[in-house]
């Protein structure tokens, strides 16, 4: 799997499940892709999220990770241990390369699945929070989603964003808050502000264009 920046992950393991991990510097992955013809990391991974390397190439990189992993529980990579060095800053990003060049997408229906549970997640989360305005960072929280997955997604389902969704939701709780109102007791200013509105100028003009009146006029219809 590759992850673009602000991008995520969640997984399920069994008990006592360990992660071995590496980091390469973008200067490393550049000078590995020269070798094999590939300008920047971003020509190999494009787009894709998902890759399913072949056996061969997939063997090769299991086999040195194994070595390496095994030959750190019985040194360090102190500045005289040459072979573990060579392996991290060559033998590993070769390897990883060399799989990843190989590789046959199939992002687009995984992709396309993560995006679904991630979208019903974020929706089951706005109605449990009818009552309370939600921002894009507080859903992406609450639905375990980062913000780029919430905005395919919306996109894909709504052709909004997220923050259009939510605002849109908010306008439409305000008026039925409104209609609901006694106008005698209820105002109109505690109501937009209890959604999340507190610039009462552009969110009377706003209300306006979306619904054809004021809200002072809705109060009490």
């Amino acid at each position: 799997m590759a992850f673009p920046p602000g991008g995520e992950f969640d997984a399920v393991s069994r008990a006592g499940f360990d992660v071995f991990t590496l980091s390469f510097s973008e200067e490393v992955l550049l000078e590995t892709g020269h070798v094999f013809g590939i300008p920047t990391i971003q020509d190999l991974l494009g787009k894709t999220e998902v890759f399913t390397c072949h056996d061969e190439e997939m063997l090769a990189l299991r086999n040195v990770l194994h070595g390496f992993r095994l030959a750190m529980t019985h040194s360090s990579l102190q500045k005289g241990n040459y072979w573990l060095q060579g392996q991290l800053k060559g033998e590993i990003p070769t390897k990883l390369v060399s799989a990843l060049s190989t590789a046959l997408s199939c992002s687009d229906g995984i992709t396309f699945r993560l995006r679904d549970r991630a979208l019903n997640t974020a929706l089951a989360c706005i109605e449990e929070s009818a009552d309370t305005p939600l921002t894009v960072q507080a859903l992406c929280r609450l639905s375990g989603a980062s913000e780029r997955t919430l905005q395919y997604a919306f996109l894909e389902r709504f052709g909004v964003s997220p923050k259009t969704y939510l605002q849109s939701l908010r306008f439409n709780r305000v008026r039925t808050d409104l209609r609901s109102a006694d106008p005698r007791s209820v105002r109109v200013v505690d109501v937009a502000n209890h959604w999340g509105f507190w610039h009462m100028g552009q969110f009377a003009a706003d209300y306006r264009r979306l619904f054809g009146e004021l809200p002072s006029k809705t109060l009490g219809k």
